[in-house]
Parts: C-alpha cells; sequence; structure tokens
C-alpha cells in the first residue's frame, strides 16, 4: 500500500521500477515500527526520504 499510495501518474515500466525500491522501505519500516513497537523514528525516516525527494525534484527544475 505504502509504494502504491505514492505511484506517480499513468503506470508504466519505469514508474513499476520507482515503485519497487519503495514497496521494499515500506516493508522494513512496516516491519521495523511492528517489532519495535514505535513509529516515531520511522516517521522521521520517510519525512527525511521526502525531503531528499523534494530536494532532488527541486535541483531538477
Amino acid at each position: 500500500m505504502f509504494a502504491l499510495y505514492h505511484g506517480v501518474g499513468k503506470l508504466t515500466m519505469i514508474t513499476a521500477w520507482y515503485l519497487v525500491p519503495l514497496f521494499v522501505v515500506g516493508v522494513i519500516f512496516g516491519v521495523g515500527a511492528h517489532r519495535t513497537g514505535r513509529t516515531a523514528r520511522f516517521q522521521v525516516a520517510h519525512a527525511a526520504m521526502s525531503a531528499m525527494a523534494f530536494g532532488a525534484l527541486l535541483v531538477s527544475l
């Protein structure tokens, strides 16, 4: 669900390959949160990833 939520535009081969790492990260975050019973560190990690993606977007403009 994490990866599908973050999908961009029309599903093509490029966007499908973009979703694979997001799926892996979502599984890692989900398993980590389940095992530790805490979500804060994974929320911070998600925010950091989003900030890096936003920064890359700004640089590419």
